[in-house]
């Protein structure tokens, strides 16, 4: 039997659905790689990309997932082949200091962030879409 959950904006509520996530076998985590310059309304210093971030690091370090399969997507890596020519990436990820306007090392660094967070042990899956 397949469960599926959005959990979407729901920052709010993390706290009040994790419990109900002992029994998980695999985590879909879906992200949109040219949101890496859109900011947050609520948060002006954070982009998208990097509360995207930060919801993984969650995950990944919830006692709840520590067994699962991490299936990762980037999404939309068409539009960030399109933005990265004109939107830096380095002016939102200063540690990024790869060439500009190079949709390879651009996604690469993106991929590195979110490896970065995980063990490497750990099982995590990794693939771009352009949905």
């Amino acid at each position: 039997m397949f469960r599926m959950v959005d959990q979407g904006c729901l920052t709010l509520e993390r706290r009040k659905w994790m419990h109900y996530f002992d029994d998980v076998k695999a985590i879909i985590f879906i992200t949109a790689i040219n949101e890496y310059d859109q900011v947050v309304h609520d948060y002006l210093e954070e982009t998208k990309l990097h509360k995207s971030l930060e919801l993984c690091r969650i995950l990944l370090s919830n006692p709840y997932f520590q067994k699962c399969v991490i299936f990762l997507f980037l999404n939309k890596t068409d539009l960030f082949a399109e933005k990265i020519m004109k939107s830096h990436l380095n002016q939102y990820f200063p540690e990024y200091t790869g060439p500009q306007r190079d949709v390879q090392s651009g996604w690469e660094f993106i991929l590195h962030k979110f490896r970065e967070l995980c063990h490497p042990e750990r099982n995590l899956r990794c693939h771009a879409l352009h949905v």
